[in-house]
């Protein structure tokens, strides 16, 4: 979806995934354009083989175990802000049960040791929820709201947004 709606603002998008069916999938039911170039791969790998430098780069890798551990070192924080335009924005994209889970803390805490601004945007109260973690050019965001409307659901994701706001790391 992410994907779809910054096509759709004429930005350059490239998606990576580990399967190939993702592609499939989010172009017949999410209409992902053609323009979004697609490359089944590894997010390592292919940050560690190339040259190119991004804008952003949005971390939304989940498998039965959660995201895999090697995606949340500061190897991995460290081949992503290289791969950062001047001005990038690295987007982490993880999963908190509650507001006693600390795994989205501890995964900003490792991302400081790579990048001087982080910033945690969290929706506190609500189980089962994704956080955001940004690094990169993150001072003075604000927080997220509706830009594109979908064709459905746009007043629930509207709400779901107005929960969403940023707070420190907790220890």
């Amino acid at each position: 979806t992410l994907a779809t709606m910054l096509a759709k603002s004429k930005a350059h998008v490239t998606m990576l995934d580990i399967d190939p069916l993702s592609f499939a999938l989010a172009r017949r039911y999410f209409h992902l354009p053609a323009s979004v170039i697609c490359h089944v791969a590894d997010g390592a790998k292919f940050l560690r083989a190339g040259t190119a430098r991004y804008d952003a780069i949005v971390l939304d890798a989940y498998g039965t175990g959660g995201v895999p551990r090697h995606l949340l070192r500061q190897g991995f924080f460290a081949q992503v802000k290289a791969r950062l335009a001047p001005k990038g924005i690295f987007l982490v994209n993880l999963i908190a049960a509650d507001d006693e889970d600390r795994r989205p803390d501890r995964a900003g805490f490792r991302l400081k040791g790579t990048f001087s601004q982080v910033a945690v945007c969290d929706a506190e109260g609500e189980l089962d929820r994704n956080v955001l973690l940004l690094a990169g050019r993150v001072k003075g965001l604000r927080r997220p709201r509706l830009r594109l409307s979908p064709t459905r659901g746009a007043d629930g994701l509207s709400a779901e947004l107005k929960r969403y706001d940023f707070r420190p790391l907790k220890a």
